[in-house]
């Protein structure tokens, strides 16, 4: 993607991305996928906890 085309506020694609853009997106989504996995592993845990405490609770 050029700059021009920013500025005439054109999205960002795979289409129109250079291959320095393009190794900056998969990048960016690899980062978005840890923290994602992170954030789910610590509401399962969470869950878990509480499912536990139910069962002792009972």
């Amino acid at each position: 993607m050029t700059h021009k085309q920013y500025e005439n506020e054109k999205r960002l694609n795979i289409y129109n991305a250079t291959k320095e853009q393009l190794k900056f997106m998969v990048k960016d989504r690899d980062e978005m996928i840890k923290r994602l996995r992170m954030q789910l592993d610590e509401k399962q845990a969470a869950l878990d906890e509480a499912i536990e405490m139910l069962k002792n609770y009972t």
